[in-house]
């Protein structure tokens, strides 16, 4: 880099975000367990970590930025850590229910938060007097992969129905 070169700030991507997010949970509640985390973070995904783009920001138009989303995301998981004290049956639902919990009693705080930030950026813009800038994608990300893998699953092949010409095995 040139003398008297600021370097420039690098948004992190929905995907590294995400990969970020699910190592989070794999250290935390998977360590060693591979196998586990590979069954199970389809679930982990579509029920925890893409469940408040879907379900929450998205519905209400609020739109943060990826370090803000995945900073929410992370305090939940380190507090969840924190305070867990019983067995977990199944980590996926069990998270699931954690985060719908904090966005239940902290969701006017973060509601407000987010309507600030998006107030406050365009304000600042139209003083400047330049063009808005492009939107942050992170949420309509989040949300359309979400929608992604809520995709029906494969139709079961109907069975036949038995016909007089079949031999019946079981005695009746």
């Amino acid at each position: 880099m040139k003398p008297g070169k600021t370097a420039r700030v690098v948004q992190q991507t929905p995907a590294e975000v995400l990969e970020a997010l699910l190592g989070l949970v794999q250290r935390k509640f998977y360590a060693g367990d591979a196998v586990n985390f590979a069954k199970d973070r389809k679930r982990i995904l579509q029920w925890c970590l893409l469940w408040p783009a879907r379900e929450w920001f998205k519905p209400k138009s609020i739109s943060l930025p990826a370090a803000r989303y995945q900073e929410i995301l992370t305090k939940v998981i380190m507090e969840a850590t924190i305070h867990q004290a019983e067995k977990i049956n199944y980590i996926p639902a069990w998270l699931a229910r954690v985060i719908q919990s904090h966005f239940e009693m902290h969701g006017d705080e973060i509601y407000e938060e987010g309507k600030a930030v998006r107030n406050v950026t365009e304000n600042a813009l139209l003083a400047l007097g330049k063009l808005p800038v492009r939107e942050d994608v992170l949420v309509n990300d989040f949300a359309a992969a979400s929608h992604l893998l809520d995709a029906a699953k494969p139709a079961r092949r109907k069975q036949t129905p038995k016909t007089d010409n079949q031999l019946n095995l079981l005695p009746p």
